[in-house]
């Protein structure tokens, strides 16, 4: 197991040499970090998952959320097809306030205030 967890992101770090857990805990850290360093959703305000998702789709299950994404509201969620075929869900309500995500429906930026997303006033074309 990893020593400590970076308190905002929850990244594994400072592993022992040759100590376990370090694979499957990498993955994680390698999984986030792909999730987050690209964080732009379909929509955010969808309450049932999509029939035919597409691998990598990311959304921001909006509230009263229903099926696979039930409890899963203001969370960030992943398809992952392939192998896997599951949704891959993010926790954020964890994290420090102003993630920032791009919303590709409404065209805006969504912003994260520790407890819930908001639509910005920036727009972009």
């Amino acid at each position: 197991m990893a020593v400590n967890q970076e308190p905002r992101n929850k990244i594994y770090n400072d592993w022992l040499l040759e100590q376990s857990g370090f694979a499957d805990q990498m993955d994680d850290n390698l999984l986030t970090l792909g999730a987050m360093i690209d964080l732009s959703v379909v929509s955010t305000t969808l309450t049932v998952p999509p029939t035919s998702p597409v691998d990598g789709d990311m959304f921001i299950p909006a509230a009263t959320a229903t099926g696979a994404w039930t409890g899963h509201e203001n969370k960030i969620v992943i398809w992952r097809g392939g192998d896997v075929s599951a949704w891959e869900i993010y926790d954020v309500s964890n994290l420090r306030a102003r993630l920032i995500a791009y919303d590709e429906t409404n065209n805006k930026l969504v912003v994260w205030s520790g407890t819930n997303w908001s639509l910005s006033s920036a727009v972009f074309s």
